[in-house]
């Protein structure tokens, strides 16, 4: 409501102004800067090198630069830099940690769920490490995860699925395929449906969803009815049933019943007894085999809802927040201009026909994440400045996307740009893997380190553990005041290396008899990826102690609790 009658209330006024925006790059700029100059919305002016380089790499990467990697970028040369630089993240192996990641917590598969076991996680993460590393289309991806088979041990892709079995023994069949309707429908379509596998729509939606207010739980098992031809075998691996395993497979005959074991009603309301037939009503598709769950697999991904979906995931991941926001709360009643909503709900999208070019582009590439990324990185609405000096910023403006928003840095991001800031990147031990870990958006899971001290460190930086807590970037008191104190921070700040302090970048260069001008001017541009100012030298050498190395020391300290460290502008 505020965001429209902020654009009409815009409009009236600036019939004749002439917005200041960037040069157009691509169909991005065509849509974001098209829509400032007709409201009259000037841009923030383009970022500089200095903040392109870090936010480009926390974004792609996970991290920030290397000082090697700073410098390397800020010296060179050229109109083409930035996408040379784009390019050269986008085929590195940290893309592939950081893009893994992010699919990772989108789908919380992890050892604390009821039925993931250790090997299952690891198989997990190595699937999804693939698709992200070849770039395989993202169609065909989902319809592996929403197809798979097999036992959950060794089948990779059953994962997703497995982790919505809450309780094999206790609740009934129809929870899991209900359960794997509302995983569908959030995390590819952008609709979360779990209200409707409850109570009707009417008398609880009119307030929240007017898409899904006329929608009834019959509908919804028309949907979860794909799932129901779904058949789970739980097995054990010991006769006192502690590790059990599940075998997914696929019948051709079977159908979903609102007949429920009264012994296991499970956590729904009790259901009417119906026996409903698999309909898409999305867009009114039905079977046209026995395989209901890989009708349902093809029939989504052709859907032109799970382009747009995906893309706007994806948009709300480097833009922090979506072109219909939040990604995966769609009211599908208020996203189309052509039919707007009842004048009392504001509309849910800023910027339709991008989304609809987005979705364009996305289906042509055939499906592909990471082109999808670099049309994303490479518009120049992506490199606006997160500074606004053209005049009084209203809130209104962050629908317009005309400037970055600064985010906190996620605990992953927090604890890599740590070790990459000092030069610290120690193994990381991770149960049931062999491989050698240095960061921890490597990590299948935030609480899968053998390292205690690590792990509460994520924790306090609000990486979640994916069952009782969501990852949460937001700023906490405990997570300040831990990052303050954390022997992990200060261990990785010292100017010397012992038996019990890692040898760090600041120790290497105090050791190479580097001034001290040289060496504040390095922790500035290792740790905040830019040069001190001259009023910060001045504070700092006006602060300098006979103990040299003590004195260094608190400088890179110090250096890490600025916000210029922990945000991401």
């Amino acid at each position: 409501m505020e965001l429209d009658k902020a654009f009409s209330a815009r409009r009236r006024f600036v019939s004749s102004y002439q917005a200041v925006v960037p040069p157009v790059r691509n169909l991005i700029d065509n849509w974001v800067f098209g829509k400032l100059n007709a409201d009259g919305v000037d841009a923030a002016p383009l970022t500089n090198d200095y903040e392109f380089v870090r936010r480009l790499h926390l974004d792609l990467t996970g991290r920030i630069p290397t000082v090697e990697q700073a410098q390397a970028f800020l010296s060179a040369t050229g109109n083409d830099k930035r996408d040379k630089l784009i390019e050269s993240l986008l085929s590195s192996p940290a893309y592939v940690d950081q893009v893994s990641q992010w699919f990772l917590q989108r789908f919380q598969v992890t050892r604390s769920a009821r039925y993931i076991s250790i090997p299952e996680r690891n198989n997990f993460y190595y699937f999804v490490r693939q698709f992200v590393q070849q770039d395989r289309p993202y169609d065909a991806f989902v319809r592996d995860l929403l197809t798979a088979t097999g036992d959950t041990d060794t089948s990779p892709g059953i994962a997703l699925l497995g982790r919505q079995v809450t309780d094999f023994y206790e609740n009934p069949t129809q929870d899991w395929w209900d359960s794997f309707t509302d995983l569908s429908t959030t995390q590819f379509l952008g609709l979360k449906t779990d209200c409707i596998s409850c109570h009707n729509g009417r008398g609880h939606l009119e307030k929240i969803n007017l898409f899904l207010t006329p929608k009834t739980r019959h509908q919804f098992w028309e949907l979860s009815a794909f799932f129901s031809r779904t058949r789970i075998q739980a097995i054990s691996d010991d006769s006192g049933g502690y590790r059990t395993r599940l075998i997914f497979s696929d019948s051709q005959t079977g159908a979903y019943t609102g007949n429920v074991d009264p012994s296991r009603p499970g956590p729904r309301p009790a259901r009417d007894g119906a026996n409903p037939q698999p309909y898409y009503w999305f867009t009114e598709q039905q079977v046209q085999s026995g395989a209901w769950r890989a009708e349902w697999a093809r029939i989504l991904t052709a859907d032109r809802q799970f382009a747009r979906a995906a893309v706007n995931y994806l948009w709300a991941y480097f833009f922090g927040s979506g072109i219909v926001d939040p990604p995966d709360g769609w009211d599908f009643a208020r996203v189309d201009p052509r039919n707007p909503p009842p004048p009392e709900w504001p509309s849910q999208i800023s910027h339709p026909e991008l989304l609809e070019a987005l979705a364009d582009e996305f289906i042509q590439s055939g499906y592909s994440i990471r082109r999808a990324i670099r049309l994303i990185v490479s518009s120049n609405t992506y490199q606006l400045s997160s500074r606004y000096p053209q005049g009084k910023w209203l809130s209104a403006y962050a629908r317009y996307f005309a400037k970055r928003q600064a985010r906190r840095l996620t605990a992953q991001q927090l604890y890599d740009s740590l070790t990459t800031a000092t030069g610290t990147e120690a193994p990381i031990p991770v149960d049931g893997m062999a491989d050698i870990f240095r960061y921890a958006n490597q990590l299948p899971h935030p609480r899968s380190s053998l390292d205690f001290q690590l792990e509460q460190l994520l924790a306090s930086a609000g990486a979640g553990d994916w069952v009782n807590q969501l990852p949460n970037n937001q700023p906490s008191l405990y997570g300040v005041l831990d990052f303050f104190n954390s022997n992990i921070v200060a261990g990785r700040t010292r100017a010397w290396s012992d038996q019990f302090s890692p040898q760090t970048r600041l120790a290497t260069w105090v050791a190479g008899g580097l001034s001290d001008a040289e060496i504040i001017r390095n922790l500035f541009l290792a740790t905040l990826t830019r040069p001190p100012t001259d009023a910060e030298v001045a504070a700092i050498m006006k602060v300098s102690q006979a103990d040299r190395r003590m004195w260094l020391t608190s400088v890179q300290w110090a250096l890490l609790q600025k916000s210029d460290f922990g945000f991401n502008y």
